[in-house]
């Protein structure tokens, strides 16, 4: 279909299938295109059992930030760049004075 120049996606990859998102949007990115995605990432670890039962119970599909980039590297895409940047949302959304 190869359709888009551009998809935003923001907190949708981890209520699916990742890896079959990322086939998704390889095949709707007309070429050239770019995705952007801002998501729920886990730390590279095993999650903690409290955590790991919620991620169960609420049926997401949560890896680390590597993971998600070499998830689009297999889906064919060709220039990854899979970063944290969850000091940007903290500076976006924490009020002043509130610190992690």
């Amino acid at each position: 279909m190869r359709c888009c120049d551009r998809i935003p996606s923001s907190c949708t990859v981890h209520q699916s299938t990742s890896r079959a998102a990322c086939g998704r949007f390889l095949r709707l990115l007309a070429p050239g295109g770019r995705l952007l995605i801002s998501d729920y990432c886990r730390a590279p670890a095993p999650p903690s059992a409290e955590f790991g039962a919620y991620i169960a119970q609420r049926g997401y599909d949560l890896h680390s930030v590597d993971a998600y980039g070499a998830m689009l590297a297999d889906a064919g895409f060709e220039r990854v760049a899979a970063e944290d940047r969850t000091w940007q949302a903290r500076r976006l959304s924490w009020p002043r004075g509130v610190t992690a």
